[in-house]
């Protein structure tokens, strides 16, 4: 029979750390804790635990926000502790007593997954637009959403009255690199022509005037060397085209993956590839 020691739980050992640093009184502690507990785990109960440190440190906004996320999460696997009405009734209290307003926050457009950060909270605790409760002070109020630029806003916080933030989010402008690309690309394709008439095409008159396989032979490879010339040019520009192209059609479709481009020049001719998936 093979014995093998019982290894704790990982999560459970960062929770009850958090526990003993609340117990103790050292609230940041407890929040990173929980938090690490959160990350590897998401549940209801981490995310009320960390609340409840942050009512006990009288941080009411992050408080009230991961008491929202709490009941969120809850199932009936992972249900809501029993403490949790009577902690949300404490917060409301505090949040009375403090002053703290309303401020309800909105991103236009609402059909972006935008996320919000408040310049008071931690980096890691943004959330999707809400109402919250900010005590008085001055807040820079964020919103990001992949695709577009962020936006900010400042506001300043003297009562209890409710205020309103929207935060516009805006598209980049279209690049101009596609252009950009195409546009060399064709360049070269038109040098790659004025090779071929400027250089090419007098190997080849040369080479059609020859009457003896002696003179063939000595104007051939020259030919030879300038068609190779020809092809790689018009090859490199019609390579940058279809780069250009799939570069366009990324931008307005969101192929996920970039392009790839190959370029394969032999036995007098060229093939160019380009591979992508979305």
């Amino acid at each position: 029979m093979l014995v093998t020691p019982a290894r704790a739980d990982e999560v459970d050992d960062l929770v009850a750390n958090g526990e003993a640093f609340a117990k103790d009184g050292v609230w940041t502690r407890a929040i990173d804790a929980f938090k690490a507990a959160d990350a590897k785990r998401p549940r209801a109960k981490h995310a009320c635990l960390i609340a409840l440190a942050y009512t006990r440190r009288e941080a009411w906004a992050e408080a009230e926000l991961f008491l929202s996320i709490c009941r969120q999460r809850a199932t009936a696997d992972d249900p809501l502790p029993a403490w949790i009405d009577e902690a949300e009734g404490q917060l409301h209290d505090k949040l009375a007593l403090a002053g703290a307003a309303p401020v309800t926050i909105d991103v236009d457009p609402r059909d972006a997954r935008s996320v919000v950060a408040v310049s008071s909270f931690a980096a890691d605790e943004t959330f999707s637009p809400r109402t919250i409760h900010l005590s008085p002070g001055t807040y820079t109020i964020t919103a990001s959403a992949p695709g577009y630029i962020g936006a900010r806003q400042t506001i300043a916080i003297a009562d209890a009255r409710p205020q309103a933030v929207t935060l516009r989010l805006e598209r980049p402008p279209p690049s101009r690199t596609p252009w950009l690309v195409i546009a060399g690309g064709a360049a070269v394709v038109v040098a790659g022509v004025a090779f071929d008439v400027g250089v090419l095409q007098p190997d080849r008159t040369a080479l059609a005037k020859q009457t003896t396989r002696f003179e063939y032979d000595a104007h051939v490879g020259d030919a030879r060397a300038a068609q190779i010339g020809t092809i790689a040019i018009v090859t490199v520009g019609a390579a940058a085209i279809a780069t250009g192209v799939v570069l366009r059609y990324k931008a307005r479709r969101r192929i996920e993956r970039a392009p790839r481009v190959g370029v394969a020049i032999g036995g007098g001719r060229a093939l160019v590839a380009v591979e992508w998936s979305r």
